[in-house]
């Protein structure tokens, strides 16, 4: 999880400037809001990992609203969270979720 608005998987980054997709290398990347993050000012960025509770229940209840003909049962929800971090004079809040699926014969 990185400070300044995104997600990296296989090798960290401390890139602030964005860049054009697809990314150099192989650098794999899911950006929420990537941009230069004042973090020094205020915010906080947090990450949790669920395999039990409301978040999985939550997230198989949304995927199957917006996909009805879906088998969708969450296992796993990774949430990055950068609230109220700073840009420039303004606030932002924005969430990157994650989830993994099983499907579950009927």
């Amino acid at each position: 999880v990185n400070t300044n608005g995104y997600l990296t998987f296989n090798q960290p980054s401390n890139e602030y400037v964005p860049y054009s997709f697809p990314t150099q290398g192989s650098q794999d990347i899911i950006a929420g809001l990537w941009t230069d993050l004042d973090n020094r000012v205020r915010g906080v960025v947090s990450y949790h990992q669920y395999t039990s509770g409301n978040v999985l229940t939550r997230a198989t209840q949304d995927i199957k609203t917006h996909f009805p003909n879906l088998n969708f049962y969450a296992s796993w929800v990774f949430v990055a969270t950068w609230n109220k971090v700073a840009y420039y004079a303004l606030t932002n809040t924005v969430s990157v979720l994650l989830t993994n699926a099983f499907k579950q014969d009927t």
